[in-house]
This record gives C-alpha cells, sequence and structure tokens, in this order.
C-alpha cells in the first residue's frame, strides 16, 4: 500500500513540475524575441605616468635654480581636477634636499646641511600651482585616461625651485632627494 501511494505521490509530482516547464518554454512559428540587460560599473580611476628625472642643477653663485619634469596625469572624472600629492619623505611642508656626507671625519652632521626648495605643479595653461610636501592641491590633468597613454610625457610639468639665497647658506656637496607623486580622485 506504501509503495502504491509513493508511485502515486512521484506521478503527480512529476506532472505538476513537467507542467511548469511546460508553461516557460513555448513554440513560435516564425521568429521570437526576448532582453537581456548588460550593465557595467566604472569606478573613479586615476593614472600618472613615470616623470623624467630632474637634471643635475649646478649652482653658479647666483641666480635661482631651476628644474623641470614631464609627465601626463589623466582622470575619468567628469572635471580633470585631481589632488596631487609630493613628498619627499620627510615631515613637516617644507621640501629639504639632504647632503650626501663623505666618510671625511671633518664633515659633521647639522641642520646646515639640508638645503630648501619649493615645488610647482605647472598644466598646459601654463598656471603653477604650489605644492606643499605631506599636503595635497587640486590640479587639472588630461581630460582622458587615454590621453597619457598616447603621450605620457605632456600636459603636466613638476617644477623644482631652489632660491638663490638658500643656495649660498649651505656647505659644498651634493644635495639630494627623492619626490613621490601620488594622484587620486578629489
Amino acid at each position: 500500500m506504501k509503495s502504491i501511494l509513493k508511485r502515486i505521490f512521484i506521478i503527480a509530482v512529476l506532472a505538476t513540475g513537467s507542467g511548469a516547464v511546460f508553461a516557460e518554454y513555448q513554440l513560435h512559428e516564425g521568429s521570437d524575441s526576448t532582453t537581456i540587460d548588460v550593465e557595467v560599473t566604472i569606478p573613479k580611476m586615476v593614472t600618472i605616468t613615470k616623470p623624467t628625472d630632474m637634471p643635475l642643477m649646478y649652482f653658479t653663485g647666483k641666480g635661482d635654480l631651476e628644474a623641470t619634469s614631464h609627465f601626463c596625469i589623466a582622470s575619468n572624472l567628469e572635471t580633470p581636477n585631481v589632488k596631487l600629492e609630493v613628498t619627499n619623505g620627510q615631515p613637516g611642508s617644507h621640501y629639504h634636499l639632504n647632503q650626501k656626507l663623505s666618510a671625511n671625519p671633518f664633515y659633521g652632521k647639522s641642520a646646515d646641511r639640508k638645503l630648501g626648495f619649493t615645488v610647482y605643479y605647472q598644466d598646459n595653461s601654463g598656471v603653477e600651482v604650489p605644492i606643499n610636501n605631506n599636503a595635497g592641491a587640486s590640479v587639472a590633468g588630461s581630460k582622458w585616461l587615454s590621453d597619457c597613454k598616447a603621450a605620457p610625457f605632456s600636459g603636466s610639468t613638476l617644477k623644482v625651485r631652489i632660491k638663490e639665497a638658500n643656495a649660498q647658506h649651505v656647505f659644498t656637496g651634493i644635495y639630494t632627494s627623492t619626490l613621490t607623486l601620488t594622484v587620486s580622485p578629489e
């Protein structure tokens, strides 16, 4: 008796299930169509190409020193502005070049072994924007991400300026620093 009830139950389930399948699948004569949704999310993106290294500057005793580096910043934002941070791994808002000290025991380590400089960003408009160490500035980049792929050394210029007065108040030697550039959406 139990086996007959099981069979009837299974047949009833199969009949009900197969009816649901047949209800969703119908053949049409001629043609048929349906729709599907396609969706993609494009996040905020920015890019920066590696700037050219700053050329070695030689101080002749008078005049400010300036070096430039060309690169590209771009974003997919509706406004081309991005946040640019330029840091050199030192605390505070000022940039310093540190003197490379030799093994000479007569060289002492002192505060006079740093050479201050300023950093500016310039886009194609020619306007210079000062950038403080460990702080960002709003700058304009190229309009499209593909612009940097096509011309990696155009659209953006980083300028390093050493005032004559700063260069006249340090000891003889070679002074160096490494700058890190970071861009992010505003």
